[in-house]
Parts: C-alpha cells; structure tokens; sequence
C-alpha cells in the first residue's frame, strides 16, 4: 500500500510542475499582449 501511494505522489509531483509551467507560460503570453497593447 505504501508504494502505491508514493507513485501517487510522484505523478501529483510532475502534474504539478507541468501546471506551473503552463502557468508562467501563461504569464508571459499576457504580459505580452499587455506590452503590446499599451505600446499601441
């Protein structure tokens, strides 16, 4: 049983990271658009 919830934890782990990496991602898109817009 042990093992079973460590593996669940190592892919919580990774899904994690891979959302915070679509989250700065995401940042970077809209601090873009914004630079954009407000250059005009």
């Amino acid at each position: 049983a042990k093992h079973l919830n460590e593996n669940k934890n190592n892919q919580t782990k990774e899904w994690m990271s891979d959302y915070q990496n679509q989250l700065e991602n995401l940042e970077d898109k809209i601090q873009k658009v914004v630079h954009y817009i407000s250059e005009g």
